[in-house]
């Protein structure tokens, strides 16, 4: 391998390197991605157990170091996080499975929120893969997307879901995409985020003009009224907030004026992926929405059904067992897959399928090892 990757990857270098993917590399990452959700599902001893230990620093400060390995005949890598008082930091170094050689290592911020973002977004590529389906994501001719949230998750699932929807549509038409962030007090810099947008779409679709419009709205999460209104007429939702309540109510899903003024004809369906809550204590969305799917006995879809019944506080609380969860290994490898085993209906006629995600370092060493190869081919360390 070249001198020039015996570097440090910068979150710079991965976060220019995201935003200019154009439509085949993002679909051979997605690929990637879900081959090693399905590598892990085979033989979760690919994933060993996390070492997690304190330490005092010398200014009396206590630190966790986390360290999370992947063994793999596909994959071997290590990825570390640091958490302190400041902040976490972290990396995530690969190795060559068969020779034990060096081959990169990557600063993790910008890397955890990418990955994050690309398998939250799997399933939504798999299900509107083909154009004839664009509709079932429309709310009177517009695609509406709620993001709980506005830090570095919630600004990376706005722009690879983007792009997932850039390489569905059918050029011949005019669409309007309305995104909405839900914020505690911080608010998106819009300005910035558009520069990155712009750049994004531009990948995509090789100009700078579209004939997509693209809404930002903002809300804060204490305007009850505005997070409901913008919540029952959402098709897509992405949970990127740590929370100890619920944001995401299942009345508010279940509205009965949720789909005024739309076509009638059209099946409404509604994606929700939820990855902000870690913790047994946190809540994204409220035990009700978790019930409507074990009464009407369909699956909700996780990484991993040991980490997620350990982690994840919306399951834990309402007593999910195994059989109650299908795992993305199994779902999303298989392209003849029926994903309407995988939605509940509720009563005003909307359909919801419901993921969760607390992220495996499987998902971070597949990722920087088919990004290296990308950036070993297009020469991005020189």
């Amino acid at each position: 391998m070249e001198n020039s990757l015996q570097e440090l990857v910068t979150d710079k270098v991965v976060e220019q390197f995201f935003l200019s993917l154009p439509n085949d590399g993002l679909e051979h990452i997605f690929d990637a991605i879900t081959q090693s959700l399905k590598m892990y599902t085979d033989d979760p001893t690919v994933v060993p157990p996390r070492i997690i230990k304190d330490i005092e620093t010398n200014n009396g400060n206590h630190v966790t170091h986390i360290i999370m390995p992947v063994i793999a005949n596909a994959y071997v890598g290590v990825k570390t996080l640091f958490g302190s008082p400041d902040g976490l930091q972290g990396s995530i170094t690969i190795t060559d499975p068969h020779t034990g050689k060096f081959l990169a290592v990557f600063e993790a911020k910008e890397m955890t929120a990418i990955r994050t973002a690309i398998v939250s977004c799997i399933p939504l590529n798999h299900r509107f893969l083909h154009s004839e389906n664009e509709n079932k994501l429309r709310t009177n001719g517009v695609i509406n997307i709620v993001i709980f949230g506005t830090g570095l998750q919630a600004r990376w699932h706005a722009l690879i879901c983007l792009k997932v929807l850039l390489s569905i549509f059918s050029s011949s038409h005019h669409k309007t995409i309305d995104i909405t962030f839900f914020y505690h007090t911080k608010k998106l810099n819009e300005e910035e985020f558009k520069k990155r947008m712009s750049k994004a779409m531009y990948s995509m679709t090789g100009s700078p003009s579209t004939s997509i419009n693209i809404n930002i709205n903002q809300v804060k999460l204490e305007d009850k009224k505005a997070v409901c209104s913008h919540v029952k007429k959402s098709n897509i939702i992405f949970g990127c907030i740590p929370s100890l309540e619920p944001h995401l109510l299942f009345q508010d899903l279940n509205a009965a004026d949720a789909f005024e003024g739309s076509n009638a004809e059209i099946c409404k369906e509604t994606y929700i992926s939820l990855i902000g809550s870690y913790r047994p204590s946190m809540h994204e969305c409220d035990n009700e929405l978790i019930q409507e799917f074990q009464k009407q006995g369909v699956k909700i879809i996780v990484d991993s059904k040991e980490h997620t019944l350990a982690e994840a506080g919306e399951l834990i609380s309402n007593d999910v067992q195994p059989n109650e969860l299908k795992e993305y290994g199994t779902v999303f490898s298989r392209k003849e897959q029926d994903d309407s085993k995988s939605m509940i209906k509720l009563g005003n006629g909307r359909e919801v399928t419901l993921h969760k995600i607390v992220g495996l370092a499987v998902m971070d060493v597949a990722l920087a090892a088919v990004t290296k190869e990308y950036l070993t081919d297009q020469n991005y360390m020189r």
